[in-house]
């Protein structure tokens, strides 16, 4: 067992700033396109929304088992650490070495041409070329913004996050007073599911909640982390799950079954629902600063 650093000079990274890194690890564009997966398991919302606590419990039960790891080995670098010292230098170098060049590297460039994906949607005459080249500039901004220190990382995804929170909370109150009187609320009765799409929709769920360790790579970078790495991580996942429940409430109490299973996401049938044409700028702009808040946090890590 490792003895407890002496990390003061490296422990920039405040309350906010770490539960921010939590949150934006795991709240990106999932949430956006789990529902739909879910609605085409069931129509049962009882069934629906024990799937959904489900999810929520195993991602607080893993952000307990992390944050108890990050507590015993408070030196930063996640699993890369937990590997080494529980199955030795072998398999947490490999870890390591896979992380630094294929993992984490692909994963930052898929978030990143998602987001020229999306930009091409919403502006269908731009050129392949130019959504590969706008996926280019937002890693080179964001890696740049880290380059200038670990304090400055963890205040711009402070924000973002903040962000976040604020436009998906007022996109759904809108949607909820819009909406409040013209359709049932959660509707669905009919008790008609699969197997098969059942482990489909599970697994969107626990895509949704993934990125709960996110906060132990850098437990050494935070204000007393090897004392609070644990309650930080707690903090940071009842965030996503309040904001999980609140996405959730709106989509099932506002869209029919048929409208569910027929949308790429819940974000596009919601927007389109209460504005109409506008409704793709509202979806690009709750897409992309989901992508943003990942992206910068897969980068911090």
């Amino acid at each position: 067992m490792n003895r407890k650093p002496d990390l003061s000079s490296l422990q920039q990274i405040g309350t906010l700033a770490a539960i921010s890194v939590v949150v934006g690890s795991i709240i990106g564009t999932g949430i956006f396109l789990a529902p739909t997966v879910v609605a085409s398991f069931t129509t049962s919302i009882s069934l629906v929304v024990l799937l959904w606590v489900l999810g929520g419990i195993l991602c607080f039960v893993g952000a307990d088992i992390y944050g108890k790891l990050g507590i015993i080995f408070p030196n930063g670098a996640g699993q890369y650490v937990y590997l080494r010292e529980c199955l030795g230098e072998n398999f947490s170098m490999l870890y390591g070495w896979l992380s630094f060049l294929v993992i984490s590297p692909t994963m930052i460039a898929s978030i990143a041409l998602f987001f020229g994906i999306q930009l091409k949607l919403l502006f269908p005459g731009i050129s392949s070329l130019y959504t590969k080249e706008s996926a280019l500039v937002m890693v080179a901004a964001f890696t740049f913004i880290n380059c200038m220190g670990i304090k400055t990382a963890g205040s711009v995804q402070r924000i973002v996050v903040s962000l976040q929170i604020l436009i998906i909370t007022l996109f759904s109150i809108s949607v909820i007073i819009y909406c409040h009187g013209n359709t049932p609320i959660l509707q669905f009765n009919e008790q008609t599911y699969s197997l098969r799409t059942g482990v489909l929709a599970f697994v969107a769920i626990l895509w949704s909640f993934e990125g709960f360790n996110s906060l132990t790579f850098i437990t050494d970078e935070v204000r007393d982390g090897y004392r609070r790495i644990r309650w930080l991580t707690f903090a940071g996942c009842a965030v996503v799950f309040l904001i999980y429940l609140l996405l959730n409430y709106t989509a099932f109490s506002y869209l029919s079954h048929s409208e569910l299973v027929g949308t790429p996401n819940i974000v596009t049938a919601l927007s389109m629902k209460v504005s109409g044409a506008p409704g793709r700028l509202i979806t690009f702009i709750l897409i992309v600063v989901g992508i943003i808040t990942t992206i910068h946090a897969s980068i911090i890590i």
